[in-house]
């Protein structure tokens, strides 16, 4: 069923930020859901991956790395990741994970957007049981790399 649920939600979601600002949120790239940008992204890229977006804000994920570009009259976040922010971005190893939650908090107004990339603090050790907990796949793994932030 949560799967079915996942499947069932919009590749994309697009809002307005006032003042004739809208923002666009995909997972990886307004061009496909697994593909990522991030601070080694050329503007050749980007150019590419953005190509018919009109939206002041492009909003992304995927990599697990907070990020905020410039791009033209754009401006292209990343997240992060609330409960797993790598160091950087996933090349195949296992990540090196960070002692936060990251999150952005994005606003528009009078005076144009703002976006603020956020950092907080949560138990890492309530994190690991809840992975060994959870029956999810590899999750003695993933909780290895948890219990290094805590020893």
């Amino acid at each position: 069923s949560q799967r079915e649920y996942l499947s069932s939600c919009p590749a994309s979601m697009e809002m307005k930020l006032g003042e004739g600002r809208s923002l666009l949120c995909v997972h990886g790239s307004p061009r496909h859901f697994e593909e990522g940008i991030s601070p080694a992204t050329t503007n050749a890229e980007l150019e590419e991956m953005l190509s018919g977006v009109s939206s002041d804000v492009i909003c992304a994920g995927h990599t697990h790395v907070q990020l905020a570009r410039r791009f033209c009259r754009q401006m292209v976040v990343n997240v992060g990741s609330v409960g797993c922010a790598f160091e950087e971005v996933f090349s195949g190893e296992p990540p090196t994970l960070l002692p936060w939650a990251e999150f952005a908090i994005i606003s528009g107004d009078d005076g144009g957007v703002q976006v603020e990339l956020k950092r907080c603090r949560y138990e890492i050790s309530e994190q690991v049981q809840a992975i060994l907990s959870s029956g999810m796949p590899h999750s003695v793994s993933w909780a290895k790399q948890w219990q290094r932030l805590v020893e």
